[in-house]
């Protein structure tokens, strides 16, 4: 079967969480060979398609340690701010 084809037989399950909540529930629909999708951020994501790395690509356009690498250094630099302004 092609994944077209398969996407579009693929089974709603409803959803509502964080991108890492999604990411176990699709792990979990994959383990047990079912084919569903869910709506996280406005994108669609497969069982039988996504893992967690092409999770965050879709819904932030890079991988789960790029993201997280970013947000680490944004916290940083807020806290560099914070200490910055009681200087």
């Amino acid at each position: 079967m092609n994944k077209d084809r398969l996407k579009s037989e693929a089974e709603e399950v409803h959803f509502w969480g964080s991108i890492d909540k999604a990411v176990r529930e699709l792990a979990k629909y994959k383990n047990q060979n079912k084919n569903v999708y869910l709506t996280c951020r406005g994108k669609k994501l497969y069982s039988l398609f996504d893992d967690e790395n092409s999770c965050y690509m879709r819904i932030f356009g890079k991988t789960k340690s790029e993201y997280l690498r970013e947000k680490n250094l944004e916290k940083e630099k807020g806290e560099e701010e914070k200490q910055g302004e009681k200087e």
